[in-house]
């Protein structure tokens, strides 16, 4: 399947026409060296046939949407340097087997935690691009689907925006915990757009030497 997928990212897809302002700019800075590939109307990431990451603006069926690609971009700074050329960032969860049925068994809630460091380069990288913040609410929000949800450690208090986007007496104080705790996230110093470009143009440089090394064997 993963070799019919990288056949089908060797053929190139043309920019779109109506490109979004913040997809722009993130390209003209960020998207000028090798190792990272812009790859309209992909969602998620994808290693292509050179072993380069290709990161998309898609968000399920909805296409050019700069925040998506601003979340992998943040993926891609977070990860190791021994998962970036793997697809979907090699991140696995726990299984396990009931009645010949595979189902996920989390034990830990460190899915949602990575996704909230994520979120938290996504934001500043967001704010340094002039978006909204209701951009990263969205996201953060999204994170009550995470396979690990039941883990996820309760407030003591309900947030108005978890009140506002849940009726579940379940999620909400989840959701406020994970709040919280991406406002914290935010403001420390490692996830400030300093740090980031300084990571995103050295993991740029790893992949495009691998590149290099792969092409060269």
């Amino acid at each position: 399947m993963k070799h019919l997928e990288r056949q089908r990212l060797k053929d190139p897809v043309p920019l779109p026409k109506d490109l979004h302002p913040a997809t722009k700019r993130l390209l003209s800075e960020f998207f000028q060296t090798e190792g990272f590939v812009f790859r309209p109307g992909l969602q998620g990431q994808a290693i292509g046939p050179f072993g380069e990451v290709m990161l998309g603006d898609r968000s399920g069926p909805a296409l050019n949407i700069p925040s998506a690609l601003c979340h992998e971009m943040a993926h891609a700074v977070e990860i190791d340097d021994r998962r970036v050329q793997q697809w979907a960032w090699g991140l696995k969860v726990r299984q396990c087997v009931i009645n010949f049925q595979s189902y996920d068994q989390p034990l830990t809630y460190q899915s949602t935690e990575r996704e909230l460091r994520v979120c938290a380069f996504q934001a500043n990288l967001q704010t340094y691009l002039g978006m909204p913040d209701s951009d990263i609410e969205y996201t953060a929000m999204a994170l009550q689907y995470m396979s690990d949800w039941c883990m996820v450690p309760e407030a003591d208090y309900i947030h108005p925006l978890a009140r506002k986007k849940s009726n579940s007496s379940f999620d909400q104080p989840r959701l406020t915990w994970v709040l919280d705790r991406l406002m914290e996230l935010r403001e420390k110093p490692e996830y400030q757009i300093e740090p980031f470009i300084t990571e995103w143009n050295r993991k740029a440089e790893l992949i495009a030497s691998r590149m290099q090394h792969k092409t060269a064997a």
